[in-house]
């Protein structure tokens, strides 16, 4: 069964084409890492927003 610590750490890499950089990861169970990403679009303040991001363990086909 795959389990969390398979997930490599994606510190500094982003996701959704770009948009969302991982900045930090904060925690994890058994199944999945959660990571910190910061919203690298502008806002309208100035101020990035940050997200908590859950990477999870894709099922291998016809285990499910």
């Amino acid at each position: 069964m795959p389990h969390s610590s398979n997930i490599p750490n994606l510190v500094g890499h982003t996701i959704d084409h770009g948009r969302l950089r991982l900045t930090a990861r904060i925690g994890s169970g058994s199944n999945g890492v959660i990571f910190v990403a910061q919203d690298t679009a502008a806002s309208q303040d100035g101020s990035p927003a940050e997200y908590a991001v859950k990477c999870i363990i894709k099922a291998e086909k016809g285990t499910r």
